[in-house]
């Protein structure tokens, strides 16, 4: 085994500390790993703690937040669900636009905005 220098554990505590050095364990759908979403939430991380290894795993969403309370992943990309299990909850990132296509003749189909309720007839 090689020696490393004396200070070279406590600089790596230091910098492990605050969460610059380590890993983080996500996971997300496969749909979600090849959005923009996830790119746009973990590109800023990345140029901020550049030391930092990031790993994503591809879970069903049946799935993830049973991983997420046994401890892996570190976090879940997912859609919330009605209820959180005990111990986890969640933190809204993004917020995404729903498109509806009509046919033209569709009384709906000119506004620009439609409601949910207004799809019931």
């Amino acid at each position: 085994m090689p020696l490393r220098p004396p200070g070279r554990a406590k600089a790596v505590g230091r910098r492990a500390g605050p969460g610059e050095f380590g890993r983080i364990e996500l996971a997300c759908v496969s749909s979600a790993a090849r959005s923009s979403v996830l790119s746009f939430a973990v590109s800023p991380h990345r140029r901020t703690y550049p030391t930092v290894t990031r790993r994503l795993h591809n879970f069903e969403a049946s799935r993830q937040l049973e991983a997420l309370a046994e401890g892996r992943p570190h976090a879940c990309r997912l859609r919330p669900p009605a209820t959180y299990p005990p111990g986890l909850s969640g933190i809204l990132v993004w917020r995404q636009s729903v498109v509806i296509a009509l046919p033209s003749p569709h009384p709906l189909a000119d506004r620009h905005t439609i409601l949910a309720p207004m799809l019931g007839d």
